[in-house]
């Protein structure tokens, strides 16, 4: 049960940093183009990656298969390269508040993708308490002070919602197929196979879009530094850890506790006095920190009376 712990943990750490991301500054960074800067982002990354995990990797992945390819695809293009554009697309159109209120919609479309293909089953209690924490999400949207009904009466708003429920459903399926694959392989060869396949899917988009970035933007040593900087500590440190937790813990157990990052972007920076909050969104995070924790606690007591009747 500690291992389970320890892999709770870990989780809630990852989707911590993810949220911190937005608050910490990189000046250097904020200059650059977004597209250009997640593809400098990923070169980067898979140079640092070489070697540290291809060779000690190498016999493990030298067992890739044929079968392996969908789900790869769905971790390391569909969950990554695509997910990410069409993200971007519904955060400049429904605001901040919104795009995180539609990640908490996340977990719900793992449990459909899950149960579907038979991989985990989850009892009445447990479905309750996501109930509560869907409900929660919605008063901490809601009560924003950014947040105008008359949203609702634009067109914009609704092609955003789209775009961002497909990048959420595109996430889910990415944590699914990434708990299948890390049936086979380790946290870290699966980190290295969703950054390489990242790379070249975006590098692809970048080249027919007929903006492909030059590479005078190393010569700037503000650059460099604060883009490695950004890199390990919200990009691949977080991810790596969250496969870690990913490996031990069900997808939809992982995914609920990955709501910590969507709280994250909304009260962290209220934490530095930089955005206001109203005193429902207070009651609304308590309901999903409340309803995760006890997920957490039913699904960790759920999973050897599983794993019995499975036997």
């Amino acid at each position: 049960m500690e291992r389970k712990q320890l892999a709770v943990a870990q989780v809630a750490l990852a989707a911590l940093l993810w949220g911190a991301d937005s608050i910490v500054p990189f000046p250097a960074l904020a200059r650059i183009p977004a597209q250009t800067l997640i593809f400098y982002e990923h070169l980067l990354g898979l140079l640092f990656l070489i070697p540290f995990v291809l060779r000690p990797s190498r016999r493990e992945l030298g067992r890739l298969r044929w079968r392996h390819v969908f789900p790869l695809f769905l971790v390391g293009i569909a969950g990554e390269t695509f997910a990410g554009f069409f993200f971007g697309r519904s955060y400049a159109s429904v605001g901040g508040v919104s795009a995180a209120f539609l990640q908490m919609l996340q977990p719900f479309f793992v449990l459909g993708l899950v149960s579907m293909l038979g991989r985990e089953k989850a009892n009445s209690s447990y479905l309750s308490w996501a109930m509560s924490i869907f409900l929660g999400s919605m008063v901490v949207w809601i009560f924003d002070p950014s947040f105008d009904v008359q949203i609702f009466e634009e067109p914009r708003f609704w092609r955003g919602s789209g775009w961002g429920v497909l990048a959420v459903f595109l996430w889910a399926a990415s944590n699914v197929s990434g708990k299948l694959l890390l049936e086979e392989f380790s946290a870290s060869s699966l980190l290295f196979l969703r950054w390489t396949l990242s790379l070249f899917g975006l590098g692809a988009g970048i080249r027919m879009s007929g903006s492909f970035p030059g590479w005078e933007i190393f010569s700037d040593i503000n650059f460099v530094l604060q883009g490695l900087a950004h890199l390990v500590f919200f990009a691949l440190l977080p991810l790596w850890i969250f496969y870690l937790g990913l490996k031990q813990l069900p997808a939809s157990l992982a995914t609920f506790i990955e709501l910590v990052c969507p709280l994250a972007l909304i009260f962290l920076p209220w934490i530095l006095g930089s955005r206001r909050l109203h005193e429902a969104q207070w009651l609304g995070g308590l309901f999903v920190i409340i309803g995760i924790f006890l997920i957490v606690r039913l699904e960790l007591d759920f999973l050897p009376k599983q794993k019995k009747e499975r036997e």
